[in-house]
């Protein structure tokens, strides 16, 4: 079948496709694939989208189903099974388990947007100060575009006043931090230490450590990713309501948006809790730094626990791509489960500290 115009039209936003014939033609036969593998509804569902966004949602979905079909190991492959109030995405027989599987995209946040943007004023505005200075720094969620040129401004007319802590180790132990505007409105904390390398005469870039529950942990931009990701669980939850055993696995495939960057590390954070260190005194008087993690993750033993794990498909995969690339994050409470439980991808690597 012949769906080109559907394509440009479906896609209007996505300029970057649309304008990209041999895209164009990849997208009609990624439909035609599917579409002759019994897949209609599905591909119905993209021919009757015009919101740009949705239509890509359901394209990525049609990405995975594809390479579902070409695992040939898998049965009864199902596409919203109807036999179900709240249908999975997709619902199929691997070996002896059932799976039931939530699509998802994670698109780009506002304040993640500022602290890119953040991070790229601090490699070029501070790129020409004298200092081989290292700084580390977090910005509060109430951080806005317009208080990007006001800090910097600040940073270059006080740089005089600002001490460096010789090392990171240092700054987690003394808390020797600075805040912008001030104490009391912390829209930005920040310190300075000296980089080992003093050949590059300019700042770079680090990430603070401040103290969550008794534990020092990084301090970056993540928290609107984590309520983002917090509700994607959250929709896929009523989707996924079969009891997790040797038998039945419930998994969420998440990707996210080419526009937004988030590695393994951060989705580890989110959902295992924010990585730091605990720094402590031995008797000969030398330090001890033990890496530890914090209790605000959202895969704990009494949360999300109907969803056996998060596949995650970063944002350098698109649906061009001829392989299924990602990670799989189990959820801690399930390990016995998912031991057992045969790969839909086999090439997924298990990511879980």
């Amino acid at each position: 079948m012949d769906f080109h115009s559907i394509i440009r039209e479906n896609l209007h936003r996505f300029r970057g496709i649309i304008k990209d014939d041999d895209k164009v033609e990849a997208i009609n036969n990624l439909l035609n694939e599917v579409n002759d593998k019994g897949f209609t509804e599905l591909v119905h569902k993209f021919c009757s989208q015009n919101d740009s966004d949705r239509a890509y949602d359901i394209l990525f979905e049609a990405w995975v189903c594809k390479f579902l079909l070409q695992n040939t190991n898998i049965t009864n492959l199902q596409y919203e099974p109807s036999n179900s109030n709240y249908p999975p995405d997709f619902r199929f027989t691997l070996g002896h388990t059932c799976f039931d599987i939530q699509v998802k995209i994670l698109y780009n946040i506002d304040n993640e947007i500022i602290k890119r943007t953040f991070e790229h004023e601090c490699r070029t505005v501070l790129a020409g100060i004298s200092k081989p200075w290292f700084i580390n720094y977090g910005i509060s969620k109430d951080f806005e575009k317009k208080h990007i040129n006001l800090f910097f401004k600040y940073i270059k007319d006080n740089l005089a006043k600002f001490d460096i802590v010789p090392s990171l180790n240092e700054v987690i132990k003394s808390q020797h931090f600075y805040y912008w505007p001030d104490e009391h409105n912390k829209l930005v904390s920040f310190s300075f230490s000296e980089k080992v390398n003093k050949n590059n005469n300019f700042i770079s870039i680090g990430t603070m450590f401040d103290d969550v529950n008794g534990i020092s942990v990084r301090l970056v931009a993540m928290e609107p990713i984590r309520e983002s990701i917090n509700r994607i669980l959250k929709k896929a939850r009523p989707t996924l309501s079969k009891e997790i055993d040797f038998t039945q696995s419930n998994l969420v495939i998440m990707k996210t948006s080419p526009d937004l960057s988030v590695d393994n590390e951060d989705i580890a954070n989110i959902l295992y809790g924010d990585e730091g260190c605990t720094v402590s005194i031995r008797n000969d008087g030398s330090e001890e730094i033990k890496p530890v993690r914090a209790n605000n993750g959202l895969f704990r033993s009494d949360t999300f626990s109907t969803i056996c794990g998060l596949i995650l498909v970063p944002e350098r995969v698109d649906i061009f791509d001829k392989e299924f690339k990602g990670g799989y994050f189990p959820h801690p409470r399930h390990r016995e489960y998912i031991r057992t439980h045969p790969k839909p991808f086999p090439l997924l690597p298990f990511l879980c500290p």
